[in-house]
């Protein structure tokens, strides 16, 4: 078998095969990971995510939307934090359902998380969530794997009023 001829060719192959495929590893991932995520997440991109993001224990009321969410760790860590609300978002279905279903398990129902489905990639769904919703934006682990770049970082200027973060 040449694998040569398995890889995708163009950007829109390229995308197309980074869903397929975090589709197929968001089981694995999630496993991998556990519910607050692998000690890499807890010691390293949590508490500098956390700090970049300005955001202290108890004095966090701000909206902030997660690009890249996956199994839905750091937004559960924004909810504890006191978040007023946090729109966690994933082009992978199946991170979605493995988000939805933990954060439930974990939280209930709180109300402050809600979890959805975009495509970063695409501009005009990212200004599509609405202008000025959000005081700070949080992509954690997820640029580089993203096709386009350019479209996150257009939608994100449009809807963010105080701060970006990438990580």
């Amino acid at each position: 078998m040449d694998q040569e001829a398995d890889l995708p060719k163009c950007a829109d192959d390229i995308h197309n095969f980074t869903i397929k495929s975090w589709n197929k590893l968001a089981s694995f991932y999630s496993e991998k990971h556990g519910t607050h995520g692998n000690i890499f997440h807890q010691q390293l991109v949590s508490p500098v995510a956390e700090k970049l993001l300005d955001i202290v224990h108890g004095q966090s009321d701000i909206n902030i939307l997660e690009i890249g969410c996956g199994s839905g760790v750091f937004a559960r860590k924004l909810a504890e934090l006191g978040c007023r609300s946090v729109l966690a978002t994933d082009f992978s279905e199946e991170f979605l359902k493995i988000a939805i279903s933990t954060t439930t398990e974990i939280m209930g129902n709180n109300g402050i998380i809600t979890f959805m489905k975009l495509d970063a990639t695409i501009q005009a769904d990212i200004v599509a969530l609405g202008l000025s919703r959000f005081e700070k934006v949080v992509c954690n682990m997820a640029i580089m794997d993203m096709s386009d770049i350019d479209a996150l970082f257009s939608g994100v200027d449009v809807n963010c009023i105080e701060t970006r973060i990438c990580n």
